[in-house]
């Protein structure tokens, strides 16, 4: 059993409170469009945003036409299908340079990412992200730095 089969029934109690401060810190930036959160979690943050679906890869938190099963290394989505791509305390899971090919691959309009600051991979997802993108804006997000990214720099 992973962690998240054992947290699932109290994964609001949990991250919920934090997660929800996070979001109320972004929602402001959050464009219209189709939206794409990956590292959903339980997928709870959706339901505030229209037309939004959610990657997860715990089995554990799929839920059909909401959660896709998926990791952020390898996004289970045709190219540029979303407008916005959103991911909030996950991503410092993933590998960077996968993740971030994967991000700019499906993304098309904006990219809103929050990185714990602690994490070991923090400078590296900052490097990434200031690298990949023209426009960045910084906010502090609790224990993460959120970066509200616009126009990706072309390879």
């Amino acid at each position: 059993m992973n962690w998240y089969s054992r947290i699932k029934g109290s994964y609001d109690e949990l991250h919920g409170e934090e997660q929800e401060k996070k979001y109320n810190i972004i929602k402001p930036f959050i464009l219209k469009g189709k939206v794409l959160d990956v590292g959903c979690g339980n997928g709870k943050l959706l339901q505030k945003i229209p037309d939004s679906i959610g990657v997860e890869p715990s089995q554990d938190f799929i839920t059909p036409g909401k959660i896709v099963c998926g990791k952020a290394e390898a996004l289970p989505f045709k190219d540029k299908s979303f407008d916005v791509i959103i991911s909030l305390t996950a991503l410092h899971h993933a590998d960077v340079k996968k993740s971030m090919a994967e991000l700019l691959r499906v993304g098309g309009k904006q990219w809103i990412l929050t990185i714990l600051k602690k994490s070991s991979k923090f400078k590296k997802w900052k490097d990434a992200i200031n690298s990949a993108f023209k426009n960045v804006q910084e906010l502090d997000a609790n224990q993460d730095k959120a970066f509200i990214c616009a126009k990706p720099r072309l390879k």
